[in-house]
């Protein structure tokens, strides 16, 4: 964490990872969440990308041996009202559970 100055507090970042049992749940998640697709490089949106996919796409292999598992999805929180971001991600959590139920 950066060290604390005048003008900056530290603290943790909006960044948190979801793991789902299957690629199809991660798939349908994603599919289903209203929110901007893409990497984070500090933009004041929320943004999510299926992770392996994005940064290993050429090395899942590699990924899988060290435990990153293609069912990650990463988001990354902006500054949108939190309560439209909670309710975007409730909504893409019950259309993945609707297909984890199926199976």
């Amino acid at each position: 964490m950066r060290p604390a100055t005048e003008e900056f507090s530290p603290g943790y970042g909006g960044l948190f990872t979801i793991e789902f049992e299957t690629v199809e749940e991660a798939t349908i998640f994603l599919d289903s969440l209203e929110l901007h697709k893409g990497p984070s490089l500090g933009a004041n949106i929320t943004l999510a990308s299926p992770f392996v996919q994005l940064v290993f796409q050429k090395e899942k292999e590699w990924a899988a041996h060290h435990g990153l598992k293609e069912t990650i999805v990463r988001i990354s929180f902006g500054l949108e009202d939190k309560e439209a971001i909670l309710e975007c991600l409730r909504s893409a959590l019950v259309a993945a559970d609707r297909i984890k139920s199926r199976m």
